[in-house]
């Protein structure tokens, strides 16, 4: 899922940004950032778990396709 790659990608940027000390307060360092990230849930990420995602076509209506 592009979504979750993005998202992986700005989790491991925003620790990459943190001092040392900051990432050891976390109980991680810096050369375990990618792993770390790598064990990352999709909830850990923000992603919405499949059942709350929501359709994209307005309520009442079949997006488009023939009823």
């Amino acid at each position: 899922m592009v979504v979750r790659q993005v998202q992986r990608r700005r989790a491991i940027a925003q620790l990459r940004a943190m001092d040392d000390d900051q990432l050891r307060d976390i109980g991680i360092e810096r050369s375990q950032i990618r792993q770390a990230v790598s064990g990352f849930t999709d909830r850990d990420l923000g992603l919405p778990r499949a059942d709350e995602q929501r359709s994209t076509a307005p309520h009442g209506t079949t997006g488009g396709l023939a009823a």
